[in-house]
């Protein structure tokens, strides 16, 4: 049986602040991690538990004695510790802000109540989808997509010409992509059939058996990829301009169909 306390010696309680709004952060979609994977899946998948985690530091942050966590709920908090512990230094200052003051109500926490469906998370899972597309560097991840295409073809016997073309089209999709994930986190997403939408385009873990619609990022990814590993450049340079076209687009659709989310506070 896993001892929190035994992983826990080493942090002290300032720390829990910034584990709560880690796990905080992780629950809302707005940090993304790798996560350790159980059984094929990761381990920060279970929303209800990791409340519960998150709620876990808070108490201890303030110095309560909070409930017992249950086996799995260790697993996850020992997963955020060792997350905490890779972040860049600037990241877990930010982190400890805004955990001195975080507040999560225990009652939001706690079972499905029977007849009410499950909450989707489409805001969620679309945030994650994207980043695996455009990653950011809380994200740990170590290489965009955009920057996997540049490496590509800069490396390729392609003429001068076409390597400039390319930086253009990818400074370009950059901007771009750091519009839509600046407004993924400042949108509201409901789990409805306008989200659904939203978020196929970004779905990058399609079935064997799905078909990939044209309008999705993962069809362009897949025909870049093929068309630089096949040498056909120039086809993969047109298809990048037809991504960054789909990029627009998708910036558009998420700025017409999901309204801003209001800022909590008193307003002067």
């Amino acid at each position: 049986m896993i001892k929190l306390k035994d992983i826990l010696l080493e942090v002290k309680n300032p720390a829990m602040g910034l584990l709560a709004a880690l796990s905080h952060e992780i629950v809302s979609g707005k940090m993304v991690t790798g996560g350790s994977s159980i059984g094929g899946s990761n381990i920060f998948d279970d929303i209800v538990e990791l409340k519960q985690v998150t709620y876990y530091f808070q108490e201890l942050r303030d110095g309560k004695t909070p409930r017992k966590l249950s086996d799995q709920q260790k697993k996850m908090a020992m997963a955020i510790i060792n997350t905490a512990k890779k972040l860049p230094i600037n990241v877990q200052n930010r982190l400890s802000k805004q955990g001195l003051t975080i507040s999560v109500r225990e009652q939001s926490i706690g079972f499905q109540v029977p007849g009410t469906p499950k909450s989707k998370n489409i805001g969620r899972n679309t945030r994650q989808e994207f980043a695996k597309f455009f990653n950011n560097f809380e994200a740990g991840n170590t290489k965009t997509a955009i920057a996997n295409y540049a490496e590509q073809i800069m490396n390729s016997d392609a003429p001068d010409d076409i390597k400039k073309k390319v930086s253009e089209i990818l400074n370009e999709m950059e901007t771009v992509a750091i519009d839509i994930q600046d407004e993924l986190h400042s949108r509201q997403i409901s789990d409805d059939n306008v989200a659904e939408t939203l978020f196929n385009y970004v779905n990058s873990e399609m079935d064997a058996s799905d078909s990939i619609e044209f309008e999705q990022l993962l069809w362009y990814d897949n025909q870049i990829d093929m068309s630089i590993n096949s040498g056909m450049i120039e086809n993969a340079v047109a298809i990048m301009g037809q991504l960054l076209h789909q990029l627009e687009f998708i910036r558009g659709f998420i700025l017409q169909e999901f309204p801003q989310i209001s800022p909590v506070g008193f307003k002067r």
